[in-house]
């Protein structure tokens, strides 16, 4: 049975996942399924067309349009020989988390993992960058009586890319600075002037 890995949304925009996926299954596994569940594709959805990074939104739609343009596959697409990316598109329930009501998208992707390790019939993994939300899964986990594992673990930090939204992050962040400042400035000088 191939492992099923849940992916939380940051490895698919922030990382090499999508032309490197066999460097993002669990170590000493050559095959899996990577599933994107519905909070995961919420987020997607809105990161493609919303981000401000360009590389995000192209990363975000270039998945999405995996499943667009394979409409024969229904919901599951392959990687390569050995591995699958599906779409679970069953929603959480407060009952599959048993913690509280997910109400965040990453309180929904914890509650999805956590349901699937309650109900499903094997271990499931967690794929995440976000330290949160591994905490959150291992506490879920344990704490709703599951007969099966969550095993949470991060992608690879050198398939992280070059972060293509900070230069324009920081550019813009100095221009909203120097606007705050020339705009202090302009309503100083009139004030003191109307005094």
């Amino acid at each position: 049975m191939k492992p099923e890995i849940y992916v939380d949304t940051h490895v698919i925009t922030l990382y090499n996942f999508l032309d490197a996926p066999q460097k993002f299954l669990p170590e000493g596994i050559a095959e899996g399924d990577f599933y994107i569940c519905m909070p995961i594709l919420r987020e997607l959805e809105l990161i493609k067309d919303n981000h401000i990074s360009k590389g995000q939104r192209n990363r975000a739609r270039n998945l999405l349009n995996m499943f667009r343009d394979n409409p024969m596959a229904g919901n599951s697409v392959s990687l390569s020989s050995l591995i699958n990316l599906k779409i679970d598109l069953t929603e959480p329930t407060v009952d599959e988390h048993n913690l509280f009501k997910p109400v965040t998208p990453d309180d929904q992707f914890v509650a999805k993992v956590c349901g699937r390790a309650k109900y499903g019939s094997q271990d499931v993994y967690l794929l995440s960058n976000d330290g949160g939300v591994i905490l959150r899964a291992n506490y879920g986990s344990h704490r709703n009586g599951s007969p099966r594992n969550i095993i949470c673990y991060s992608p690879p930090e050198e398939e992280r890319l070059v972060s293509d939204d900070d230069t324009f992050s920081q550019n813009f962040k100095g221009l909203v600075k120097q606007f705050a400042i020339a705009l202090t400035t302009e309503l100083t000088t009139n004030i003191v002037a109307e005094e």
